[in-house]
């Protein structure tokens, strides 16, 4: 019994190293920032910004990316806890940069995309009965269902990627 507590503790050490070791190599390349003009957005809207890349060393090959994702999170409320599961609902990646190399240094480069006219931002009910109905039921049986989305900036490369990821509102 005594080896299995051993073994586990070997296991979360050797897993911390693995973590540490990477997040040190990442740093060692550099970092990317995200700023938006807005954080707030609709479908049809455009959202636009810059990324600016801080590279300590040079980089062969890189192409920068920014990506939307939309994950639907739910969460049912059961007698022995909530369960909560997550869903990547959509997934749309814009490339702003060919593929070339960099230089160390600092680099600001703008992007704007269009956010899709159709796109869902959070779960619909059709406005009838069964839709209110179907919600009715929702909430009587403890279920809970959020549109989160999330922008995220990358840069492609031999070796680690380098990505930033921040939060936006598409309402």
């Amino acid at each position: 019994m005594e080896w299995i507590f051993i073994l586990g503790i070997g296991v979360i050490l050797a897993l911390f190293i693995v973590f540490l070791a990477v997040w040190i190599m990442k740093g060692m390349k550099g970092k990317i920032e995200i700023k938006l003009n807005s954080y707030s957005f609709s479908p049809g809207q455009k959202i636009s910004g810059s990324i600016l890349l801080k590279l300590k060393k040079p980089i062969e090959k890189g192409q920068l990316f920014v990506q939307l994702i939309g994950e639907r999170k739910q969460t049912n409320y059961l007698r022995n806890g909530p369960i909560s599961q997550t869903f990547r609902i959509f997934d749309f990646e814009y490339q702003i940069s060919e593929q070339k190399s960099m230089p160390a240094g600092e680099f600001n480069i703008s992007f704007d995309f269009p956010i899709p006219n159709n796109l869902s931002t959070q779960p619909k009910f059709d406005e009838n009965p069964i839709g209110t109905l179907l919600k009715s039921a929702q909430i009587l049986i403890g279920q809970n269902v959020n549109v989160n989305w999330w922008l995220v900036g990358k840069l492609k490369c031999e070796g680690l990627d380098l990505s930033k990821k921040v939060r936006v509102n598409i309402i």
